[in-house]
C-alpha cells in the first residue's frame, strides 16, 4: 500500500506533465504542483523531526542498559523504536549499541527507511561509525528494494547523496550558492539545508572554488551572511584567501578583510587567536600581509586625499610612503586611528569595509595616525607632521587591539606628547636624509633589513 507521501509525488509528477497541455481541472478543482511540493516538504519535515513526546537522553540511556543486559525485560515502545535513528548521533563509536539500534530498525519498511535516511544527513560526520554503518544498511536496503527510494522523493535524480561520496555530489552542485539550490529543487525538505551533511558539502564546495575567486567570493557571501553558516567562516577561510590572493581583486580582499575580521577577529590578538587554530599558516600569512598593506595603504591614501594641491606635503608622503612599505613583511602589528574627516574618507575609500581602526579627537578633523611595530619597538607615523616617533613595546599611548567591537577615541595632545625613545624629523626626502638615518636605526634595534 503507498504512503500519502509516496502517492502525492505521484500526483505532482502526473500535474507538471498534464499542466503542460491544460489546466487540469476537474469541477473546478486544481492540481498545483507548487502547492503539492509545499506539502510534500512539510511531510518530509515531520518525519526529520524528533518524536513529540520523547526525551533522547533518556531513551539513550535505556539502550544502553538493554544492550548491557541489565534487564533482560526492557520493551520499547513504536514511538521509540522511531527515535533510533537520532540515537546513532550519540552511540559515537559504541559497536554494541550501534549494532543494537541498527538491527532494530525495520529498513524495508517505507515510514522507517525515510526516518534513516533523513537521520543519516542530520548527523552525518566524517570517520564517524555510526554513520558509516548507517549508510551502509541505507544502501543496502535500496539495492533490495529500490522501490524504497519513494519514501524520500526529494533524493529522485540525486540518490548518489546517499553513496560513501555524497557530500562531493552536492558540492558540485552548491559552488555559487547553496540555497539557490534548494530553492531550484522544492521537494528537499525545509531542514536539508541546514543538515551536517549540507554542511560538510559546503567545505567541499570552497575546495573546488579555490581556483576561482569569483565563484569562491559568491559562496562565502552567503555563508557569512546566513546566521545558520556563519560558524562554517573559518573553515572556508583558508580557501576564501588562497583563491583572492590569486586572484588578486583588491575589491574581493577588502571585502574578505571585513567579514574575516567581524567573525575571526585578528590572529596577530591572543584573545582572538584560536579562531585561527586550524586555519592553514599560510593562509594566515597572506591574511596580516594585507590587514599590514590595508593599514599602510588607508593612512597614506587619506594624506594624498588632503595633499592635492599642495606640492611639497604630496612628495613628502610618497617618500615615507615608500620608506615603510619596504618594511611591510618585518612589521607584526599595525593599526590606523583617525581624526572625524579622515574617518569619513576612510569609509569612502574603503566602501565602510575598514577591518579595525581607533578615532582621533583634539585634532585638525583630517589628522591620522599610523602605528607598526618592528621587533620591540613600536613606530608611529602623524599624517600632518613632520617626524615619526618610536616608543619601546608596551609604551606606545596607543595599543594595538582593544576589546572587540569597541573603538576607543584617543587624544592627538596625549599621543604627540608621550614619552619616545627616539624622534626623527621627515627633512630633506629627496636626499635620503632621515630614510638613511631611521633605516640605521631600524636595523640596530630591531634587526630589521627591510627590503633595502
Amino acid at each position: 500500500m503507498e504512503t500519502l507521501l509516496e502517492t502525492l509525488s505521484k500526483l505532482k509528477e502526473s500535474g507538471i506533465i498534464l499542466s503542460d497541455y491544460t489546466r487540469l481541472s476537474t469541477k473546478e478543482m486544481f492540481v498545483q504542483p507548487i502547492a503539492i511540493n509545499r506539502l510534500i516538504r512539510r511531510l518530509g519535515d515531520i518525519s526529520g523531526k524528533p518524536v513529540a513526546g520523547i526525551d533522547v537522553n533518556k531513551l539513550y540511556g535505556k539502550v544502553t542498559a538493554a544492550v548491557k543486559g541489565k534487564n533482560k525485560t526492557i520493551e520499547f515502545s513504536h514511538k521509540e523504536a522511531r527515535c533510533f535513528p537520532v540515537l546513532l548521533s550519540m552511540a559515537k563509536d559504541n559497536n554494541e549499541v550501534i549494532r543494537f539500534l541498527l538491527d532494530h530498525i525495520d529498513f524495508q519498511k517505507s515510514a522507517s527507511f525515510r526516518r534513516a535516511v533523513n537521520a543519516y544527513f542530520n548527523i552525518y560526520a566524517d570517520n564517524n561509525m555510526a554513520v558509516s554503518s548507517l549508510g551502509k544498511k541505507i544502501r543496502a536496503a535500496l539495492a533490495k528494494n529500490h522501490d524504497l527510494i519513494h519514501a524520500v522523493p526529494y533524493l529522485r535524480g540525486h540518490e548518489n547523496f546517499l553513496s560513501e561520496k555524497g557530500p562531493y555530489y552536492l558540492a558540485d552542485y552548491i559552488t555559487e550558492g547553496v540555497l539557490a539550490f534548494f530553492k531550484d529543487n522544492p521537494l528537499f525538505p525545509n531542514f536539508f539545508p541546514w543538515t551536517l551533511f549540507t554542511k560538510k558539502s559546503i567545505i567541499l564546495a570552497s575546495i573546488k572554488n579555490s581556483q576561482n575567486d569569483t565563484q569562491e567570493m559568491n559562496l562565502f557571501r552567503e555563508i557569512a551572511h546566513t546566521d545558520s553558516y556563519k560558524n562554517l567562516v573559518p573553515r572556508l577561510a583558508e580557501n576564501a584567501i588562497f583563491a583572492v590572493d590569486k586572484g588578486n581583486d583588491i575589491h574581493y580582499r577588502n571585502e574578505l578583510l571585513f567579514e574575516l575580521n567581524k567573525a575571526m577577529g585578528d590572529p596577530r590578538d591572543d584573545n582572538q587567536a584560536y579562531h585561527w587554530a586550524d586555519v592553514n599558516p599560510k593562509a594566515v600569512e597572506i591574511y596580516l600581509y594585507w590587514r599590514k598593506r590595508t593599514d599602510l595603504d588607508l593612512f597614506f591614501n587619506i594624506i594624498s586625499q588632503t595633499t592635492v594641491r599642495d606640492v611639497s606635503a604630496d612628495k613628502m608622503w610618497i617618500y615615507r610612503k615608500r620608506f615603510w612599505e619596504k618594511y611591510l613583511r618585518d612589521m607584526k602589528y599595525t593599526r590606523v586611528v583617525l581624526g572625524p574627516e579622515a574617518e569619513k574618507i576612510a569609509n569612502r575609500l574603503y566602501r565602510s569595509k575598514i577591518p579595525s581602526y581607533a578615532r582621533l579627537e583634539r585634532c585638525s578633523p583630517l589628522q591620522s595616525l599610523f602605528l607598526c611595530s618592528i621587533g620591540n619597538y613600536v613606530f608611529l607615523e602623524v599624517s600632518h607632521n613632520g617626524s615619526v616617533r618610536v616608543y619601546r613595546m608596551g609604551e606606545a599611548p596607543i595599543p594595538f587591539f582593544e576589546k572587540a567591537g569597541y573603538r576607543r577615541t584617543y587624544s592627538y595632545t596625549d599621543v604627540t606628547q608621550a614619552n619616545y625613545v627616539y624622534k626623527k624629523a621627515h627633512l630633506h626626502s629627496e636626499t635620503d636624509s632621515w630614510q638613511s638615518a631611521l633605516r640605521r636605526w631600524i636595523f640596530e634595534h630591531c634587526r630589521a633589513n627591510g627590503m633595502y
